[in-house]
């Protein structure tokens, strides 16, 4: 009689699955240290922006009683006829209560449509309106590092520590703090997003080429209803791109990449800031 080798199998009895890895589950932790660097520029960018707001607890509204008093009654107005639609009882988002009886004053400045919403939430948790408008303040640029942020790291391929000193730059900058008095100015998120978008269209990865240029022209337009300033220097920016990356394909031929096509608008969009700051100084 013969023993019956060790790794025979009793007839009903299934084989063992092969052992997986256990998943570990997402530590925020883990993560913190690859957050650092952009959680400290962040921070120190908020307050060189804020911190005469920060220091009173929102007692004092940045920086004069000019363009801020008027963006906070564009966003106000702007609330009131969200909210309206809400209770079934519309008011008309152009014809704002000023200059009566004059109609479709709305068009005499920018709606801020675009980043309204953001607004709009925050009068809804009851704060009141010009802490609201504060809020709002820090909220823009907030997304606008992250929005800058995302695309370095994404699309350039830059370490975490330069991504995070080029959202602060873009962010917090002098050209940007100029205009702490004239908020229209300020939400340039949505520029970013649409550059990604064109960057996806042009390299797409995880994201198709057709998902990319949706994105491009949904965040061109959100950026026009933003501020048609900012707006007005995306469409420059990109006219510019566009010659140089013609010029650069006539000389260069098809290896001309998506690169040649970023850097000039960059360059064009760091300009129109820098235009903006002497053409509207900040008055105290």
């Amino acid at each position: 009689m013969t023993k019956a080798s060790p790794t025979c199998l009793v007839k009903d009895e299934a084989p063992l699955a092969p052992m997986r890895p256990t998943a570990i589950p997402w530590a925020p932790h883990a993560r913190a240290p690859h957050l650092l660097p952009y959680l400290v520029f962040l921070s120190v960018g908020l307050w060189c922006a804020f911190y005469p707001m920060l220091l009173s607890t929102f007692r004092r509204m940045e920086v004069n009683t000019g363009d801020t008093r008027l963006l906070n009654f564009i966003l106000e107005h702007s609330y009131r006829w969200f909210r309206s639609w809400l209770t079934f009882h519309p008011i008309s988002l152009w014809d704002q209560p000023i200059f009566f009886p004059t109609v479709n004053v709305g068009a005499y400045s920018d709606i801020l449509l675009g980043s309204a919403p953001i607004y709009w939430l925050l009068r809804i948790g009851r704060f009141a309106p010009d802490t609201a408008f504060q809020l709002w303040m820090v909220a823009i640029l907030i997304l606008d590092f992250v929005s800058m942020a995302l695309f370095l790291r994404n699309c350039l391929g830059f370490g975490r520590l330069p991504s995070a000193v080029g959202a602060f730059l873009f962010a917090f900058g002098s050209p940007r703090l100029a205009q702490l008095g004239h908020q229209q100015l300020l939400p340039q998120f949505f520029t970013m997003f649409a550059v990604y978008g064109l960057f996806r269209f042009f390299e797409p990865r995880k994201m198709s080429a057709k998902q990319g240029i949706h994105i491009f022209f949904l965040c061109f337009a959100a950026q026009l209803w933003a501020g048609f300033y900012l707006g007005w220097y995306l469409f420059l920016g990109l006219l510019v791109a566009a010659i140089w990356r013609c010029a650069c394909s006539g000389i260069a031929g098809p290896s001309c990449s998506i690169s040649g096509v970023i850097e000039p608008a960059s360059r064009w969009q760091g300009w129109c800031s820098s235009f903006s700051s002497r053409r509207w100084p900040t008055t105290t």
